[in-house]
């Protein structure tokens, strides 16, 4: 368990950026996980809309998470 609140909010900061670019370069399943991001609102603030985004994009390509 990490218990530094700074690493904690850095690796979160990382993990939306490589998703962000991993979704742009085709990689559908990090869409998934985007809209994870936004659903629950981590790291991001809580968007219901651009988590509906991300499912869709990532369904289009039969990613059946």
């Amino acid at each position: 368990v990490i218990q530094d609140r700074a690493l904690v909010k850095t690796y979160l900061k990382d993990a939306f950026e490589y998703l962000t670019k991993a979704a742009k370069e085709g990689v559908h399943s990090a869409y998934y996980y985007l809209g994870l991001m936004h659903q629950d609102g981590v790291y991001v603030t809580k968007d219901i809309k651009s988590a509906f985004y991300c499912f869709i994009e990532g369904a289009a390509a039969n990613n059946a998470l």
